[in-house]
């Protein structure tokens, strides 16, 4: 069961670091390497929260 939450996680995450990036060359990258979507999905969320 985790397991399948996990990968939604990820997908889901994935996604939102697509969305938010800006740029062609940011959103290529984005969708190409799986980590740079994540780092700014997770740095967007940060910031929202104000941790950073």
């Amino acid at each position: 069961m985790f397991t399948n939450l996990n990968g939604l996680l990820m997908i889901g995450l994935w996604i939102f670091g697509v969305v938010v990036a800006k740029g062609f060359w940011s959103t290529f990258f984005s969708i190409t390497l799986f980590p740079y979507a994540w780092y700014l999905a997770v740095e967007h969320l940060l910031k929202f929260w104000g941790v950073i």
